[in-house]
């Protein structure tokens, strides 16, 4: 059963120990202390329903306590012990937040009472915030259960979050688990320009500390002064994560500069709730967009696959004339020679016929084979992903003057032939962009495998490139290009990205979800057109 609790701050020992006792034996937990400064830290740490102060206390700033003492519980029942005070310094005490005056030596029977009425102050007090609190917490889930735009979420939340606390400055950070940078979503307070800009690890802000450490910061006093040029002096501050199954996705930043009150505890327990809604809010935004973004994939490859087959028979059909076809006729054409040689006693013609005809048909086997590869990796059927990209990467580096370091991390579930064709192909294509233009030294490979996504990051120390211009290159639109690794990935709902730039290397980090095997047959028959 909760015993509601009693500070008690007085120097005089004897009335002290008389009041605590008396309380006591009420059912009330008492604190005592006989200073003003340990009084304020014991309110920090714990939850006081009652302050009762001596105001003979000999402390200089006694009243200061008062004041604090409210500012930081504003709910806190507050009782005021006497003895021969003047009517001025009762008068500031009432002024300071005091609800009641105890008379010393004071009488037990009127201590139980008045404490009890000042408890019922309390506890009205304690309600109307509980209900001030539910309140916003009603209008944000209203506000945002109906609302999947998440470009229309992050204002509402910095809206109320502003609101709520009271806040000079808002900002709505998001982490960007590509680039590990915390973009600005929604700011209130802050220049348009910037919103959608990053903040790295690097900048060391108090966002950032929250990221790192998943705690909440709040800052009085001490709080550091933001970045940007031309702020005024910053007197507090408050981060609170946004937490989503205990991963922190980005971070809730407020506050105030010098003419307002600082923020206090409640203000923290308040937005810690918003932002737990908050990121909730967030998932489903983020969810419904990915939902819709796979089905206009899903329709785009749908509409695409129904050409890509006819494009790719066409091209294995001019492939197989222009080439193994002609070889072959040619080999024919060999071979009658090679008749008519032996029919006329020939046989020197004969042997050189027979041996360039020989030439032409294991070119030919070497070009149907090509073609064969091209369309199923024979490796990847036989071996599987790992051991096929393993040998990719030996044939890789004996080849190249590039060094590739392969890594796997994590144990591989079970994939479908959908799924490890794919990462394969992405890898590989990687590789070959590698190969041709990074002019690099060496490349780290990396698969992961966690319980939700495999996980796909190649990163080499080549030259870079310009991103915008190589995806704007429609050249080349019959291989398999930067677009369609792209486009692999989302295919299966995953996504990927490209870090780079001229000069700075380059870095590819993919990510696909593990579907399960229904989601993997549901789109075979797209993927299917592409790998014919």
């Amino acid at each position: 059963m909760y015993k509601e609790s009693i500070l008690l701050v007085d120097d005089d020992r004897t009335a002290a120990v008389a009041v605590k006792n008396a309380l006591t034996n009420s059912g009330f937990t008492v604190i005592k202390s006989d200073s003003c400064s340990e009084a304020l830290s014991i309110i920090q740490r714990k939850n006081i329903d009652v302050l009762i102060f001596s105001l003979a206390i000999q402390e200089d700033n006694a009243l200061e306590i008062l004041h604090r003492a409210r500012f930081l519980s504003p709910e806190i029942g507050v009782i005021v012990m006497t003895q021969n005070d003047s009517p001025d310094i009762l008068i500031r005490a009432f002024q300071a937040g005091a609800q009641a005056i105890l008379e010393k030596p004071v009488d037990e029977k009127n201590l139980k009472k008045v404490v009890e009425e000042v408890l019922q102050h309390s506890r009205l007090a304690k309600e109307n915030m509980r209900l001030k609190t539910l309140l916003p917490l009603f209008e944000l889930n209203k506000s945002l259960v109906s609302e999947l735009d998440a470009d229309k979420i992050f204002p509402r939340i910095v809206n109320l979050v502003c609101i709520e606390t009271r806040a000079d400055r808002v900002s709505l950070m998001l982490l960007d688990e590509f680039t590990q940078q915390l973009t600005i979503k929604a700011a209130i307070g802050l220049p348009g320009e910037l919103i959608g800009k990053g903040e790295d690890i690097s900048d060391d802000s108090i966002a950032w500390s929250v990221v790192e450490t998943g705690r909440a910061i709040l800052l009085n006093g001490e709080a550091k002064q933001l970045k940007f040029s031309g702020n005024p002096e910053i007197v507090s501050s408050l981060c609170v994560p946004l937490l989503l199954k205990k991963k922190v996705i980005g971070v809730i930043n407020c506050s105030k500069i010098t003419s307002r009150n600082p923020f206090t505890e409640g203000d923290l327990e308040l937005l810690y709730i918003l932002a737990g809604q908050a990121a909730i809010a967030i998932e489903n935004a983020t969810l419904f967009e990915s939902v819709r973004m796979q089905q206009r994939n899903l329709e785009r490859f749908l509409k695409k696959s129904l050409t890509a087959q006819e494009d790719e028979r066409r091209r294995i059909s001019s492939e197989l004339h222009d080439g193994l076809a002609q070889w072959l006729v040619s080999a024919s054409y060999g071979m009658q020679l090679c008749e008519a040689f032996l029919t006329s006693a020939r046989h020197d013609d004969t042997v050189t016929e027979i041996k360039r005809t020989n030439n032409i048909l294991n070119q030919s086997i070497k070009e149907l084979r090509r073609i064969i590869l091209d369309l199923h990796p024979i490796a990847l059927a036989e071996l599987g992903l790992i051991e096929a990209l393993r040998r990719q990467v030996e044939s890789f580096n004996r080849e190249n003057g590039t060094t590739c370091e392969f890594k796997i991390i994590g144990s591989m579930n079970t994939l479908s032939l959908v799924q490890e064709v794919s990462i394969y192909r992405i890898i590989l294509e990687a590789l070959n962009n590698v190969r041709k233009h990074a002019q690099a030294s060496h490349v780290d490979l990396i698969l992961k495998f966690d319980l939700e996504y495999a996980i796909v990051e190649i990163t080499d120390d080549g030259q870079g490139f310009d991103l915008s211009d190589a995806l704007s290159d429609k050249v080349a639109k019959s291989s398999i290009g930067l677009i369609t690794m792209k486009e692999r990935a989302e295919m299966l709902g995953g996504a990927l990205n490209i870090i780079t730039a001229p000069g700075n290397g380059t870095k590819i980090f993919g990510r696909l979800p593990l579907l399960t095997y229904s989601d993997s047959t549901h789109i075979s028959s797209i993927v299917a057109g592409n790998e014919q």
